[in-house]
């Protein structure tokens, strides 16, 4: 992901939090939301990310779990019910985290949560059947 600012707007917000251990982008990103109203999408992708490497990123790492509740700690006055169910998800799948189907039910409550989840089971139970599916995707979004 990209974010294109100004970067007046960066140095207002004191920009990257470095005592986060992680999550420094997505915390950077929220408080631009807050600060100055809704991000505008941008559906034409203009670069292709090298995931080769993925082994290697933070995402999946104990560090980035550390710096999902850093967040959650520290935005918790703005985050609702449901914003804490979706950063908690967003956590397990990053981590590749199994999820038991018991512990599913705490997710499945809420349309917005159950398209993740099945994501995540699939990645955790059929590592094959996700990457299936993935390149399928990525090869139908690719046509015009």
């Amino acid at each position: 992901n990209s974010v294109f600012l100004l970067r007046d707007s960066l140095m207002a917000l004191g920009g990257y939090d470095e005592r986060l251990s992680a999550w420094e982008d997505y915390d950077l990103w929220f408080r631009l939301i807050q600060g100055y109203g809704p991000a505008k999408y941008v559906a034409n992708h203009s670069y292709t990310v090298d995931m080769r490497s993925a082994q290697n990123r933070i995402t999946g790492s104990q560090k980035a779990h550390l710096g999902y509740q850093q967040f959650v700690a520290k935005h918790a006055d703005c985050l609702s019910p449901l914003d804490l169910k979706h950063q908690a998800l967003n956590d397990l799948y990053d981590r590749t985290q199994r999820l038991s189907l018991r512990s599913s039910l705490a997710f499945i409550g809420h349309a917005s949560l159950r398209r993740r989840l099945l994501m995540l089971q699939l990645r955790t139970r059929l590592p094959s059947l996700y990457s299936r599916l993935i390149r399928l995707a990525k090869h139908l979004r690719r046509r015009p």
